[in-house]
């Protein structure tokens, strides 16, 4: 793979959130991308990251990437 590719993952996370009346599952879906060598498991820790820095706490109880052809 040439230096200068980008790679893409098309993601769903659903997180699963509990509060004082129960749980609540949401999910989403949006795309990570990354220089050489960039993996599902980048792509995981970045939406990890954002869902955070989003508001969004909660328990990661789903999460799939798909590399997406360049």
């Amino acid at each position: 793979m040439p230096e200068n590719t980008t790679v893409t993952y098309e993601w769903r996370a659903t997180v699963m959130t509990v509060n004082g009346v129960g749980s609540r599952e949401r999910t989403y879906a949006g795309k990570a991308t990354g220089g050489p060598g960039y993996s599902t498991e980048d792509a995981k820790k970045a939406v990890s990251a954002w869902l955070c820095e989003s508001g969004v706490h909660g328990v990661l109880s789903y999460f799939t990437a798909a590399r997406t052809a360049r």
